[in-house]
């Protein structure tokens, strides 16, 4: 639906939440099943999370850095945003 209206990819805002891995999961691999291209990005939510949890931070970018519907540049480096 989304891609149909020229959108490539949608950001996926997360902190703490126990829930959100398993969407973030759902959200990622619903893209990469789609056969439509479309994308997703981590948005890291500095609202609630602390900008020096690095395990988080890390944990997420290596989990999703090599997954088919990461969005990423011409270089091949993962988008991420906060």
């Amino acid at each position: 639906m989304a891609s149909a209206q020229g959108i490539d990819a949608f950001a996926l805002n997360f902190g703490y939440d126990s829930w959100q891995a398993g969407q973030m999961d759902s959200a990622y691999d619903a893209a990469a099943s789609s056969g439509t291209g479309f994308k997703m990005l981590l948005s890291f939510d500095f609202t609630v999370l602390g900008c020096g949890d690095n395990n988080i931070i890390t944990t997420n970018i290596n989990k999703y850095k090599n997954h088919a519907a990461q969005l990423k540049d011409s270089s091949g480096n993962m988008w991420i945003t906060t």
